[in-house]
């Protein structure tokens, strides 16, 4: 993930280094997807999907329910 999100921020005029990944070392793994996990996104669609790991993240105090979105609302209003 990290050598994909550099080379679109290179392609968007971004800098972005891997000290600026640092962050993303404190989140754990806890969508087990495929290619190099075991389900298929039809199962994380059925076990809830998106909301569910926003969920996940908003209890563990990992993500903040006012982090503002794209359309000017926070991710707990949306």
């Amino acid at each position: 993930a990290v050598i994909h999100l550099k080379a679109i921020a290179g392609r968007i005029g971004v800098e972005l280094s891997l000290d600026d990944w640092r962050h993303g070392y404190a989140v754990p793994t806890i969508v087990n997807l495929k290619p190099s996990g075991q389900y298929l996104m039809e199962d994380f669609y059925y076990a809830g999907g998106l909301p569910a790991v926003l969920r996940q993240l908003f209890e563990h105090d990992l993500l903040s329910k006012n982090t503002l979105t794209v359309n000017a609302a926070s991710l707990w209003d949306n």
